[in-house]
């Protein structure tokens, strides 16, 4: 089994309500608030699919969340090495050692635990995984660039948005007129809710300050985001006062 799979099997999805003609398509792009999103647009009506199932070739809104992409890959690595290599995201030992069954989970091997925790990930890391990791940069969706999500989509405006401390006020109140209702619990889908994303995470955003080259490299891999990010008009709202936008 290949530890990367395939980055052109993921599909270009996202969300649009069926009963509105005009189309405005949410462009879900992993680690970017796309569990919050997604479950407040499907609460209200809105259906998930690919661009295809609209029956329209053309959204005329796209609707795009950015993330910083340092910040973006280390939470996307983390997950990716918990879920895919190391096992432990889609099974915790210690929240469901009394309800998990062991059923098997498609595409993924029929273990009844983790292979080895994020601890031990920390512990036998070692200069060829930092080679693997920061060269190969890209492993899943989680990590694949920004960009390549948003450019698949032919749309004639874009509404971005960018994911930091005050993204969900702001896509709220931008969309105030559509009077969302909001689930009961958000679905926020941290991954440092799990432990051992958490120490993988931190572990990660240490090596990086400590060493700037690691940085760079990310950089370097993600300019096509950076060049989006600096390009984009970015929704933002004065929540202060009524209406103040720019």
């Amino acid at each position: 089994m290949s530890l990367i799979p395939s980055l052109s099997r993921f599909d270009h999805g996202g969300l649009w309500h069926p009963s509105v003609e005009h189309l405005s398509f949410y462009c879900m792009i992993p680690k970017n608030a796309s569990s919050w999103t997604s479950q407040l647009l499907k609460h209200n009506g809105w259906m998930q699919g690919q661009m295809s199932a609209t029956g329209k070739e053309v959204a005329e809104e796209l609707i795009v969340i950015l993330r910083d992409p340092v910040e973006r890959w280390i939470a996307g690595i983390a997950q990716y090495l918990s879920s895919d290599v190391l096992y432990t995201h889609w099974y915790d030992r210690n929240k469901h050692s009394e309800s998990y069954k062991g059923k098997y989970i498609h595409g993924k091997p029929n273990y009844e635990g983790a292979i080895m925790s994020g601890q031990d990930f920390v512990n036998n890391y070692n200069e060829l995984t930092e080679r693997l990791l920061f060269e190969q940069i890209a492993f899943d969706d989680h990590t694949q660039r920004q960009s390549w999500f948003v450019n698949h989509f032919h749309r004639k405006n874009t509404t971005w948005f960018y994911l930091d401390h005050d993204f969900e006020k702001q896509f709220l109140e931008h969309y105030r007129q559509l009077k969302f209702k909001l689930p009961e619990v958000p679905d926020r889908n941290q991954g440092n809710d799990n432990n051992d994303v958490k120490i993988i995470t931190e572990f990660l955003t240490d090596r990086i300050k400590k060493h700037p080259y690691l940085k760079n490299n990310i950089e370097r891999y993600y300019q096509d985001d950076y060049d989006m990010i600096e390009k984009a008009d970015f929704v933002y709202y004065n929540l202060n006062t009524t209406n103040d936008t720019r």
